[in-house]
């Protein structure tokens, strides 16, 4: 999962679960030695990938019920407000990531907004 300019939800979603049918273990201890660029790529701009992170999340969670929220919880959304916010205006696939993280924060757009300024 090495970190680059455009972060790849779905390609680093499948690697997880087919590491996972192979051993759950080696798939939880993957995300956790992964941990802080997971952290970074959550906070920064999510692009043309961002309709991909529901299915991350979905294998984060078929890991530890809890993994997706407590990688969230090391983002700091003064932080990440103005890159999510980029995303929510201009691109479409970002815009759906977004919507999961806010979802998942329990934050509504307009909160979001008033952080990014």
């Amino acid at each position: 999962m090495a970190a680059s300019h455009s972060f790849h939800w779905g390609e680093c979603a499948e690697a997880l679960k087919a590491l996972a049918a192979l051993d759950k273990d080696a798939a939880i201890a993957v995300v956790q030695a992964n941990r802080s660029t997971l952290v970074g790529a959550l906070r920064n701009t999510f692009e043309y990938s961002g309709r991909s992170l529901p299915e991350f999340v979905t294998e984060l969670e078929s890991l530890e019920p809890n993994l997706f929220d407590n990688l969230l919880s090391e983002v700091d959304v003064r932080d990440a407000a103005p890159h999510w916010v980029k995303s929510l205006d201009d691109e479409a696939d970002g815009a759906i990531a977004v919507a999961v993280v806010l979802g998942r924060l329990g934050i509504t757009e307009d909160h979001l907004r008033a952080q990014a300024t």
